[in-house]
């Protein structure tokens, strides 16, 4: 709400990068695609001017284009998932799916389930079947803690 207040008072002066800001715009991150380099520096340089109004200081930004010195084993973070610049993917960390063997009790399930962080629904069929396990669990009545069934 507070973003776009100060976004909307800048309309007037700046309607390009507003609108684009305004539509790219997801919780800290701006995520957003230009065609030729030179409007990618004008859409940065109008971006922190309008924003430095509001004492906004935008900054991270990352482009395909741009050569930043960085090591390339170090993901960049684009809303909450990961871009491998050089390839232009996004992809999911799946890292979280490794986990050490454990007793299948519904806390167990709940917290790796939970630990996907998947805005765009991409990995929804591979989270699909866990989250009806949590769900048929609850008819079990059981505690948090106690195992599952083998036959679950």
């Amino acid at each position: 709400a507070i973003l776009n207040y100060h976004l909307g008072k800048n309309y007037v002066d700046f309607p390009e990068p507003v609108s684009r800001l305004m539509k790219s715009s997801y919780v800290d991150n701006c995520v957003t695609s230009v065609s030729i380099e030179d409007n990618l520096y004008g859409f940065i340089e109008e971006s922190k001017h309008i924003l430095a109004t509001a004492c906004f200081d935008l900054r991270g930004w990352e482009h395909t284009s741009l050569k930043i010195s960085r090591d390339p084993s170090d993901p960049i973070h684009v809303v909450g998932l990961l871009w491998n610049k050089d390839e232009d993917n996004i992809y999911c960390d799946t890292n979280v799916l490794k986990c050490s063997s454990f007793d299948l009790t519904r806390r167990n399930v709940l917290s790796i389930v939970h630990e996907i962080f998947d805005p765009l629904g991409v990995l929804c069929p591979a989270t699909f079947i866990p989250k009806l396990l949590i769900l048929r669990s609850w008819n079990l009545k059981i505690g948090g803690d106690t195992v599952l069934p083998d036959d679950y």
